[in-house]
């Protein structure tokens, strides 16, 4: 059972779920182009999801790592 706790995730499933995050905020724009709302509420979607997908990007790579070198570890 340790095992399963120490074993970190695979390499190529971390490129993926990263490569897959990034595809998805960047077509993002491209899709809410086609809705007929405001630019300024298209604006606001694409900040708010790009913030949160990247944010929850940055707190999985901190969670692979918890006890590195960097200042909050």
């Amino acid at each position: 059972q340790k095992k399963v706790y120490t074993t970190p995730p695979p390499f190529p499933m971390v490129q993926m779920s990263r490569t897959v995050t990034f595809v998805w905020v960047f077509l993002v724009p491209v899709v809410l182009m086609s809705d007929g709302s405001s630019i300024f509420a298209h604006c606001l979607v694409v900040f708010f999801l790009t913030f949160a997908f990247i944010g929850l990007e940055y707190v999985a790579m901190e969670v692979d790592d918890p006890f590195g070198d960097d200042a909050n570890d």
